[in-house]
């Protein structure tokens, strides 16, 4: 994973992490998560990531009505949105691919 490889500036790395965003906002007492990706993998990113912020999500809510005032109503988790600027599948997964689609 070229993520932990040493550098000394972005352009010695080669790469940069996929995750560029993550937006919370509460709604009717609703927490809605809504998180943007550079790119992502469709088989071995997409599935696991989704399920990341998805326990995300409800740590997160959970935290919140932690802290909150007794006064306030509960949070409970929301919706979760994902978007990304690419969607790819690396060629190793291609037959893994195919089965999974039925192609």
């Amino acid at each position: 994973v070229r993520y932990s490889w040493p550098y000394e500036n972005e352009t010695e790395r080669g790469t940069s992490e996929c995750l560029r965003g993550l937006d919370f906002k509460i709604r009717d007492n609703k927490l809605s998560l809504a998180c943007v990706f550079r790119s992502w993998d469709l088989i071995a990113g997409l599935p696991e990531n989704l399920g990341g912020l998805a326990i995300l999500l409800e740590t997160t809510a959970d935290w919140i009505n932690s802290v909150k005032s007794d006064n306030l109503p509960e949070v409970t988790p929301g919706r979760l949105y994902g978007s990304s600027h690419g969607l790819h599948i690396y060629e190793e997964y291609l037959d893994f691919a195919k089965i999974w689609t039925n192609i």
